[in-house]
């Protein structure tokens, strides 16, 4: 996940499945709000995080999680690391 820019946030995915350090992207989906909550207001407020329903987060944190709803994973060997979104630019470039 990184910013692209003050209300937008992208979010990749990539898998080694060669086990070789080839890494594939298998996900690119961006945030840009409109993703609600399925959750009732009194639930979701519950949370007092003082937050819309569709509030795309920019600011980052000292955690990271993996949300798959409805689905079923086994991970092995499983990382999350850091996208330099500036190095990105000039890879794809």
């Amino acid at each position: 996940m990184y910013n692209i820019n003050n209300d937008t946030v992208k979010l990749e995915s990539y898998i080694d499945n060669t086990k070789t350090n080839y890494w594939v992207q298998v996900t690119d989906v961006v945030d840009d709000g409109g993703w609600y909550a399925k959750s009732d207001d009194k639930t979701f407020f519950s949370a007092v995080c003082h937050r819309d329903k569709d509030y795309v987060i920019t600011n980052g944190g000292p955690i990271a999680t993996f949300r798959s709803d409805n689905l079923i994973w086994e991970f092995k060997d499983l990382s999350i690391r850091e996208i330099d979104p500036e190095m990105r630019i000039n890879i794809i470039q």
